[in-house]
């Protein structure tokens, strides 16, 4: 279902990935006061991982915070629901989730992922008006507060990003890889090529080809080759 929220209320929806992410918990601890005092206190639901969970409880009450704190949320699904917007990291997962479910966001990628692949999935929804983006760098209560109130003030914007997060979205991916799955692929020497076709046929006929001249064949054909596991041999192509 699309994104669509009452304007009685605003929820954040504060996660770090499953194991948390103490910067965004103590930053969104400083932006949750700052918005506070300014009059724009929203509803939260705060998943702060195991290690930061007694931390993050107390500095709730210790400042008279509210919100819903836990170590872990079990049922995404009713959770993704409550929310207005999600501040999370931008592991692919979340980034598929919030895409599919044209959910707004705010993305905090983890710096030190391999060959920072959180920023290429981050930007990826931010190039499109999707997500808004705050790199670990300029992470802080002040700046993550700035962007909350964009969206509490302008629920129009914030229907916006969630309309552009959801034109990325792949509802039926899993359907696509199953489908896909079900090709066999073939070198076809004549035409220098690469042949699918549906597998389990005697003598399939060629239902869609790829030019691929910038490849050299070494045998004389693929066979079975599935591009979607992590054992394909692709030795019988030279790049």
């Amino acid at each position: 279902k699309d994104y669509e929220k009452s304007k009685e209320s605003f929820t954040v929806l504060v996660m770090g990935g499953s194991q948390g992410a103490r910067a965004i918990n103590e930053a969104f601890i400083k932006s949750l006061e700052i918005l506070t005092i300014r009059g724009k206190e929203p509803m939260v639901i705060h998943q702060t991982g195991e290690q930061d969970f007694k931390n993050v409880l107390n500095e709730y009450s210790h400042k008279g915070l509210k919100g819903e704190v836990s170590p872990f949320i079990e049922d995404m699904v009713t959770t993704y629901s409550k929310a207005d917007i999600v501040v999370n990291r931008a592991g692919a997962t979340t980034v598929s989730e919030l895409a599919a479910l044209g959910k707004p966001s705010i993305l905090i990628p983890y710096p030190y992922a391999a060959n920072r692949h959180q920023d290429t999935n981050a930007q990826i929804l931010a190039s499109v008006g999707g997500a808004e983006v705050i790199s670990e760098d300029n992470l802080s209560g002040e700046s993550l507060a700035e962007l909350l109130m964009k969206y509490i003030d302008n629920r129009e914007a914030l229907l916006n990003m969630g309309r552009k997060a959801k034109k990325m979205g792949r509802a039926e991916a899993v359907k696509v890889i199953v489908d896909t799955r079900r090709w066999r692929f073939s070198w076809d020497v004549k035409r220098n090529r690469v042949v699918a076709s549906p597998s389990g046929l005697e003598d399939p006929e060629t239902y869609m080809s790829e030019d691929l001249g910038r490849l050299s064949p070494t045998r004389r054909h693929i066979k079975d080759a599935n591009p979607f596991s992590t054992k394909v041999s692709i030795d019988k192509v030279k790049l």
